[in-house]
Order: structure tokens, then C-alpha cells, then sequence
């Protein structure tokens, strides 16, 4: 399955037909950690401890961050993703969020559950962890054919 995913990435120029350059969207997002003051708050998770949200993100405000990285058209082409995952400590919040083309989401999610599993297991921090996934176009690059 993970070839498939990135044989459809590599379909996908920087720039989408909505103009929206996905490779460089991330300078428009900070991330932001579930905290125990956070409304979706369910409790702490791994043996760091680390606070966890549960997904809540309504259909308004997946339209509201598209609309704010300037996809006002079908942005229902475009998973609206958490910078940070969930599952190592990221939050529901507008910070957190971003549009990334389905493809491109899926195969980002590769990676966050390879870290996942290393929180899980203690082999990594919460911090490495984030560090990785912010890392996540490099890892994509090595998984493209033709990058």
C-alpha cells in the first residue's frame, strides 16, 4: 500500500490547480501541543506523560483553514492536517492545522506512525518526535521516484 501512496505523490506538483504550493505552506504553520487546559484534553498517554486531544475538528473549521491558506473552492481534495499529530501530543487548535492534497497527507502519515511507534516505545522523546515530523518533506523526497 505505502507504493501506491507514493506513486500518487509523486503525481503532485508543488503547486495545485487552486494555487495553493503545499511545499511551502508550512511557513504559514506553527503547530501547537494539546495541553491539559485544551477542550479535547482525554487524559496523558506513553510513559512521558504526554497530554493527548482527542480529534475534534468540525467541518466549519476544516473550511475556515482552508480558507486561510487560500483554498476558498473544493477543499474537500485537501485533508486538513495536524502539523503535529495527535497521537505524539498536537492539538486540535487553528495553529495546528494546515491543507496538505490527500495523497500527500497519506503518505505523511507514513511517517508520524513510524514515530508514533517509537514514542510508544520509548525509543524517542516527545521533542524528537516533533523534530521528526517537521522534518516530514525530506522523508517524503526519499520515497518519490523522480524528486
Amino acid at each position: 500500500m505505502t507504493g501506491f501512496l507514493v506513486l500518487s505523490v509523486s503525481g503532485w506538483s508543488s503547486e495545485d490547480a487552486n494555487g495553493y504550493d503545499w511545499r511551502s505552506a508550512e511557513n504559514k504553520v506553527h503547530g501547537d501541543l494539546c495541553d491539559t487546559s485544551d477542550r479535547d484534553f482525554d487524559g496523558f498517554r506513553y510513559g512521558q506523560h504526554i497530554p493527548h486531544c482527542r480529534r475534534a475538528v468540525s467541518h466549519e473549521m476544516k473550511r475556515f483553514v482552508a480558507n486561510n491558506f487560500g483554498i476558498h473552492d473544493n477543499f474537500h481534495n485537501y485533508e486538513i492536517d495536524h502539523y503535529i499529530p495527535l497521537s505524539i501530543g498536537g492539538s486540535n487548535a487553528p495553529e495546528n492545522l494546515w491543507p496538505l492534497p490527500v495523497p500527500v497527507a497519506r503518505a505523511k502519515c507514513e511517517l508520524e506512525g513510524r514515530v508514533h511507534l517509537e514514542v510508544v516505545r520509548g525509543e524517542i522523546t516527545q521533542e524528537q518526535a516533533i523534530e521528526r515530523v517537521k522534518n516530514w518533506k525530506t522523508f517524503l523526497e526519499t520515497r518519490l521516484p523522480n524528486s
